[in-house]
């Protein structure tokens, strides 16, 4: 984790806090899954030039806080949310879907000919990206009808370890102070069932005074509740993926 975290820094820089929109614009486009930061810089350099839009899903949610990432000008946003939700929000994404390295489920007939698998990633049948040549991948996106111009929300990625040491000094005066009375880390990958509400009531159940970090797939249980703010810092804190933290 410390190796991956390490390379991710050096090569993508140091995650910063960000607010990224999600949804779709109005052009082709492409949805990468997975945790694959390596692939999903690659396809971002492959796509350069060309009008094909690169949106992330899942666990990819935490690129859009590494700055080189951020910035390139083929990389979208992030649409849709955790990969047990994928049988569900991959029929109506009209563009290929690419996956890297895990999460990946067996496809539905709406979208199976639009899935890509990537590294040690495969499904029965499916196809398959060759190293990194991601090129298919682009031809389909750029032959396949363009998504709509759709606005989503709003959404607060980067609170990486180092942003949150960062403010190391002052977090350590408020504990002292018995101004935050607990942290707790909601994360993993959770599963796939639709009832599963413990993440999300537990994390509504927190103090007012506490703060929650949140990493992994766990996140899309506990988002859609307004944690509000405490010490000007928002009391939900992304960390992004499971090395991040």
């Amino acid at each position: 984790m410390e190796m991956l975290d390490r390379g991710h820094r050096l090569r993508f820089g140091a995650p910063e806090p960000a607010m990224v929109r999600e949804g779709t614009v109005a052009g082709p486009g492409i949805l990468v899954s997975g945790h694959d930061l390596a692939d999903l810089s690659e396809l971002l350099r492959q796509c350069e030039g060309t009008p094909v839009n690169v949106y992330t899903h899942g666990e990819m949610l935490p690129a859009h806080a590494y700055p080189r990432l951020a910035q390139h000008p083929n990389l979208a946003g992030p649409c849709g949310s955790a990969w047990q939700d994928q049988k569900a929000e991959f029929p109506a994404f009209s563009g290929p879907i690419l996956m890297t390295s895990n999460c990946v489920l067996l496809p539905r007939e709406a979208y199976r000919d639009r899935l890509f698998t990537a590294g040690p990633t495969a499904v029965p049948g499916g196809r398959r990206v060759q190293g990194s040549d991601f090129s298919e991948v682009i031809r389909m996106a750029l032959s396949c009808p363009p998504l709509p111009d759709r606005f989503v929300r709003e959404t607060e990625v980067g609170y990486h370890h180092e942003a949150i040491l960062a403010h190391a000094g002052a977090i350590v005066s408020a504990v002292k102070a018995e101004q935050i009375s607990r942290f707790f880390l909601i994360g993993g990958c959770d599963g796939p069932e639709a009832a599963r509400a413990y993440y999300t009531e537990y994390a509504a159940q927190a103090p007012a005074d506490s703060f929650i970090l949140t990493l992994g797939c766990g996140k899309f249980r506990i988002r859609n509740h307004d944690h509000g703010t405490h010490l000007g810092l928002p009391r939900l804190l992304d960390m992004g993926q499971c090395n991040d933290a």
